[in-house]
């Protein structure tokens, strides 16, 4: 029997999505937060966060579906009262699903999506996320999930687990290359922690994102 390596596996698998149009893709990104938290008893403070993430994108042209391993960690919160929460760090995981609500992709020739001379006005705007075909487009959208968060208190040995659930716009800025682009996320992201009587969080993610597919029709590079 023989053992096929992860790269060749990893090889045979890109080689046989395009015919069914998905584009594969992986990203590295940044994400800073700002946490809300209230213990019971206390009032809220915020504590500074921050976290880098991988991912894994399956990308239909209507919606895409990712996976995502990431690290992440918070200070403490200031001592105002004569109280704080302490920070923490640890490692996380989401699954999340995400839909393009408009794009601007030009095309080759000077022609849009739609197939629209450059220039002229467009009935309406396109809900896609096909990559150009040549210099620079972008798309917008929204998009939500679920994590899985394992932490430890800082200066502690206590280990937390805790889900969240969370909601996010995000915006791609395809660059002169089609395979890579920009993308900035703002997500908002509710955790579900028996420690506090409530938690979340808002912070503003950037990354860059390969794509290593090529489908049929949509003449990346």
């Amino acid at each position: 029997m023989h053992i096929i390596s992860n790269f060749a596996l990893f090889a045979i698998l890109v080689s046989a999505v395009p015919a069914f149009s998905i584009d594969v893709s992986h990203s590295l990104s940044s994400r800073g937060t700002v946490g809300i938290s209230r213990m019971e008893g206390f009032d809220f403070k915020t504590q500074g966060g921050n976290s880098i993430e991988l991912a894994t994108l399956l990308e239909w042209p209507s919606f895409a579906i990712s996976g995502i391993l990431g690290m992440h960690g918070a200070e403490a919160t200031n001592l105002g009262g004569g109280w704080g929460y302490r920070g923490y760090e640890g490692a996380h995981a989401r699954l999340q699903m995400e839909f393009p609500l408009f794009s601007g992709i030009p095309s080759a020739g000077g022609v849009s999506t739609e197939g629209i001379p450059a220039g002229d006005s467009m009935p309406e705007e396109t809900e896609s996320r096909e990559r150009p075909r040549s210099g620079s487009g972008f798309v917008a959208g929204w998009g939500g999930g679920g994590g899985a968060f394992f932490s430890r208190y800082r200066e502690t040995e206590l280990l937390l687990f805790y889900p969240s659930a969370y909601t996010f716009l995000f915006f791609d800025w395809y660059t002169a290359f089609p395979r890579v682009r920009i993308r900035y996320t703002v997500p908002f992201e509710w955790y579900f922690r028996k420690d506090l009587a409530v938690s979340f969080s808002l912070g503003l993610s950037i990354g860059v994102v390969y794509t290593w597919t090529q489908p049929a029709g949509k003449g990346g590079k």
